[in-house]
């Protein structure tokens, strides 16, 4: 998600060297926009990409994201991960 959660997450994953391309985010309002630098995109991106891209969840609606994202044919630790106990202190 595009919000202190997901900047937090991005942090993290930047500090561990890990590649971030961009935010996912269903608020329509946020499409096309850019969040710390990224790209955000709407969740049907994730299927209209040529390669299957691996999803970090990085948001307080976290159990509704992967159910989507299994509706979509995701599959946890397979090509999405939570992760638990990130949270926004004021970062920037």
């Amino acid at each position: 998600g595009a919000g202190e959660s997901g900047m937090a997450m991005r942090m993290m994953l930047d500090r561990m060297d890990v590649p971030v391309e961009a935010f996912i985010d269903s608020d329509e309002s946020k499409k096309g926009s850019l969040f710390g630098g990224f790209p955000v995109k709407n969740p049907n991106a994730l299927v209209k990409d040529k390669e299957r891209p691996y999803v970090v969840i990085g948001s307080v609606y976290e159990h509704e994201i992967a159910d989507s994202l299994d509706e979509m044919g995701f599959h946890e630790h397979e090509d999405y991960d939570r992760v638990h106990g990130v949270e926004y202190h004021g970062i920037k």
